[in-house]
């Protein structure tokens, strides 16, 4: 009986937590018996207590709420002189009466409270949880409130496992949440991980809500050749601030859509760093290209070491493609640069974005762009091109920057810079950089200028479902464009009966990817566009027409960029091998992988792990232990007709093998492939293939080539055909 009792209370306990207040409905939550509790804070919201947490050199706590305006009262135990919330630009003023702080909140926001300079408490006031799963089902892991040591163990979630740690749970001593060759992963909640997140290999990764506060000196979210991984309103603490090596994010060789949004981080290293790292323990694809990184909504913070936003630092070649920082607060930057970019060994960066970013109390650098022999590994310098600065307020005594390149060959060429301001003057920018405006431009450094407007090159269409006469129309710019008019479908028109349905920015700012209906694949059609700018804001395209070139086949060599209307290359590995050097006990299950991307003496070229496998535009070479694929990832559900001629080529006496398979869950693990086309031993001179096959919006046909030191001459080819 007294064992019903205590459970009934704690429900009841749960349920008051949620009533409304004043007609505001909001959650607060205690901190748990055995975790750090904090010794200069107490906190308030709406009169009910709110635990905070002691995380070594400051305190944090959280809470949630709905609608309404919450007030927050903190009582410091100590003297009180001075008190700053920040991010300025939230606008929140405080009252203070001896030593306790009231303010008032209007929406969910992440704050740090800086109170006499010297203690600092994190308030993160989040938004009411929308979906919470259902304990006790199959694919649920369950942290309800609580302290809950897991003593250095790791946290393994498989495919399609959700996570989740409540308001209230502290999972002390985690050795990693580790997400490993997984696909449809969730981690959510309102609690505390006491360790570092590390997704590897892995797509469609959801992680929302939590805290990730590690004890223990590490990088603390680590993403390596993984897709379509989003976090979202998570907040990231460094543990100690007398150490280095606390990053905040790192994005490793070979990701690709990674999306980090509504953060807050206070590292005490780099707070985003995108690089291929020279002593990566996935040392079979550190040279995997990294394209499509968006940083946006983010508090940050760096105290001691690194920097803000470093691209490039350590990385050993191939190329860092489509970053966009966007939105983004420096409420302290002790160490390093905001910006900085450092390319070595070959690699190409190329269209990285700074939107919206307001730096307070500046006094470091605010550009560092270098072309040194810092970390450099190779016997060649590399490349930058297109950096676009826009709506930059930098408030403080900031150090000058720099930009420097090492010739005039690898260095630094088409910098825009467009409302870039300092203490409120705005930087101007001509063929170089106005004396004074706190950059300097090395002797040879290409010339920093303002953007032409946009031209429309050409438009091609693919039809993806003729029944119901949907096509993707890909639209080429001449100039990188603006993403918030670029993406309006109102500023796209098509002839006849056809809607613009989304519009969507896709590679180097230069192509715009437009989802349309109504488009019959034997009509012609006319497009035209309005009102797009050039990234630099300089410039608008006045409407401009152009015919729609119909294509019915898509093929895996029009362009050498991964990603291109949907290609991909990778390579296979038919054996389990060890993820990292370190660590024996983890392994990569046999799967497949991007491959890495050489600048070679013939252009750009595409090798696996071992030397003997490679993509060299047609020419598909097999090795002794990884076999090169290309892939092809379906963007609508659908039939499509695979064709294509296979060539031997070369004169090794190996006779190649082929095999296309389809995999319509998306993932890179052979065991949810289905075979379309089955092993064919090419004896012959030439083989063909024209297969059709059902897909769904996002799955993957893999065309496969195998034997070892086979060569061939492939060139596949995708079109959506009618049922």
């Amino acid at each position: 009986m007294m064992q019903l009792t205590v459970v009934l209370i704690l429900v009841l306990v749960c349920l008051l937590s949620l009533v409304p207040s004043d007609a505001v409905t909001f959650a607060t939550y205690a901190v748990p018996e055995g975790a750090p509790r904090s010794d200069d804070f107490s906190v308030r919201v709406q009169g009910r207590a709110c635990g905070v947490y002691a995380n070594q050199h400051h305190a944090f706590t959280g809470f949630s709420f709905g609608d309404g305006p919450v007030t927050v009262e903190i009582t410091c135990r100590f003297t009180v002189n001075a008190v700053v919330i920040r991010p300025l630009a939230a606008g929140i003023t405080a009252m203070r009466q001896g030593n306790i702080i009231t303010f008032t909140l209007k929406r969910p926001q992440k704050l740090s409270v800086e109170v006499n300079d010297d203690r600092y408490l994190f308030l993160f006031a989040d938004a009411l949880e929308q979906e919470v799963p259902k304990r006790g089902d199959a694919n649920v892991i369950w942290y309800g409130p609580g302290y809950h040591n897991l003593a250095g163990k790791q946290i393994v979630l498989e495919s399609h496992q959700w996570l989740y740690i409540s308001g209230g749970a502290y999972l002390d001593n985690v050795g990693a949440l580790l997400i490993s060759n997984a696909r449809d992963v969730r981690v959510s909640g309102r609690g505390v991980l006491g360790g570092p997140t590390r997704v590897f290999g892995s797509s469609s990764v959801d992680i929302e809500g939590i805290v990730i506060a590690p004890r223990a000196r590490t990088w603390m979210n680590k993403i390596d050749v993984s897709q379509h991984v989003r976090y979202r309103s998570v907040k990231a603490l460094a543990g100690d601030d007398s150490v280095v090596n606390y990053d905040g994010f790192d994005v490793m060789s070979g990701c690709h859509h990674i999306t980090i949004d509504d953060v807050f981080v206070r590292a005490t290293d780099d707070v985003l760093s995108i690089k291929h790292h020279p002593t990566s323990p996935v040392y079979w694809c550190s040279k995997a290209p990294i394209s499509d990184i968006t940083f946006s909504n983010a508090i940050t913070w760096n105290h001691r070491g690194g920097g803000i936003i470093r691209i490039g630092p350590e990385t050993i070649g191939s190329s860092i493609e489509r970053v966009t920082i966007r939105n983004m607060e420096v409420i302290h930057h002790d160490s390093g640069a905001v910006f900085e970019i450092r390319t070595v060994d070959g690699v190409r960066i190329s269209d990285i974005v700074y939107d919206g970013v307001r730096i307070e109390s500046a006094s470091r650098p605010i550009f560092q762009f270098d072309m040194g022999d810092w970390y450099k590994v190779g016997s060649q310098y590399g490349h930058v091109t297109n950096l676009y600065f826009r709506d930059i307020a930098v408030q403080g005594d900031a150090k000058q920057g720099m930009i420097r390149g090492a010739n005039a060959q690898h260095g630094f060429a088409d910098i825009y810079f467009n409302n870039v301001c300092w203490n409120g003057e705005v930087m101007k920018a001509g063929r170089q950089v106005v004396a004074g405006a706190g950059v300097t431009i090395g002797a040879d450094a290409r010339p920093v200028r303002d953007a032409s407007p946009p031209q429309v090159l050409d438009a091609t269409a693919l039809i993806t479902d003729p029944a119901e006469k949907s096509a993707r129309v890909y639209v080429r710019f001449s100039e990188p464009v603006d993403r918030d008019t670029a993406e309006q479908p109102a500023n796209y028109a098509i002839s006849g009966e056809v809607r613009v349905l989304a519009a969507q920015l896709d590679h180097r700012f230069r192509q715009v990817i437009l989802s349309t209906t109504g488009m019959a694949g034997t009509t012609p059609y006319t497009l035209t566009v309005g009102k797009v700018q050039n990234m630099a804001g300089t410039g608008s395209l006045p409407n401009t027409s152009r015919a729609i070139t119909m294509q019915s086949a898509v093929k895996a060599v029009d362009s050498d960029l991964q990603g291109w209307r949907g290609w991909w290359r990778e390579q296979y590995n038919p054996v389990a091998m060890h993820v990292y050097r370190n660590r024996p006990d983890i392994q990569y299950a046999p799967g497949y992988l991007l491959m890495n991307r050489y600048l070679t003496a013939d252009g750009w070229a595409w090798f696996g792990h071992d030397a003997d496998v490679s993509i060299r535009g047609r020419t598909i070479c097999a090795g002794q232990r990884f076999w090169p694929v290309y892939t092809w990832m379906a963007p609508a559900e659908g039939t499509v007709r695979l064709t294509g001629t296979i060539r031997r080529a070369g004169e090794s006496a190996a006779s190649p093998r082929v095999r296309i398979v389809k995999n319509l869950d998306g993932t890179r693990l052979p065991k949810d492939d289905v075979t379309v086309w089955d092993w064919q031993a090419i004896t012959e001179t030439e083989i063909v293939h024209d297969v059709t096959t059902e897909v769904t919006a996002g799955s993957v046909v893999r065309f496969i080539v195998a034997g070892a030191g086979a060569s061939v001459q492939w060139e596949p080819a995708v079109a959506y055909v009618t049922k």
